[in-house]
């Protein structure tokens, strides 16, 4: 039974990230197209933001570690550490 469990938590870990990574993808998007509204001149800032969507959509765990890793980097510099 325990091996259930781990596997159950396993998958609901993997869903909750998979939420995750949709979340930043359509909030991706948006910022896209706000600042396509914004400043439809700027060819070079909306590429940024297409690499950044097509990175984090090709590689979610590597980008969900690096986000996490900075998280942390963070919180230590704020504290003191």
């Amino acid at each position: 039974m325990k091996v259930i469990g781990y596997v159950l938590a396993a998958c609901l870990i993997i869903a909750a990230l998979r939420l995750v990574m949709v979340v930043m993808i359509v909030a991706l998007a948006i910022l896209v197209l706000w600042w396509t509204i914004r400043s439809p001149r700027d060819v070079l800032g909306l590429g940024v933001m297409l690499s950044i969507i097509a990175v984090v959509n090709a590689y979610p765990v590597a980008v969900l570690g690096l986000v996490a890793i900075g998280l942390v980097i963070w919180v230590c510099k704020r504290a003191g550490r």
